[in-house]
C-alpha cells in the first residue's frame, strides 16, 4: 500500500469498513458452521442409533442435506470476501483518483 492518499482520513475510514465487514461475515459464517456441524452430527447420530431399524433413510438423507449445506456454506463464504475485497479496491482506486 504505497500508494498516496490524499485524504488518509478517507482511507482509515474505507479500511475500518473493509475490516469490520469481513469480521461481521466471518462471525455469521462461524455459527453458521456450529449450528451446521451440529444438525449434521445430530442426525448421524441418529442415523446410527436407528441402524438395523425400518426408517434409517430419513436421518442419512438429512444427513447429506446438511453436509451439502455445510459445504455451500463455506464456498459463499469464500464468495462474499472476494466481493467485499473487490468492493474494497474499486472504493481505494477512486480515493487515489481524486
Amino acid at each position: 500500500m504505497d500508494m498516496k492518499f490524499k485524504t488518509t482520513k478517507e482511507y482509515k475510514k474505507l479500511k475500518k469498513n473493509f475490516i469490520n465487514d469481513i469480521f461481521w461475515l466471518n462471525l455469521i459464517c462461524f455459527f453458521g458452521h456450529i449450528i451446521n456441524l451440529f444438525i449434521l452430527s445430530f442426525f448421524i447420530y441418529i442415523s446410527i442409533l436407528s441402524y438395523g431399524k425400518d426408517f434409517p433413510f430419513f436421518e442419512i438423507i438429512m444427513s447429506v442435506f446438511a453436509f451439502i449445506s455445510f459445504i455451500f456454506m463455506i464456498i459463499m463464504h469464500i464468495k462474499y470476501i472476494f466481493e467485499i475485497k473487490v468492493e474494497f479496491d474499486v472504493e481505494k482506486e477512486k480515493l487515489i483518483q481524486y
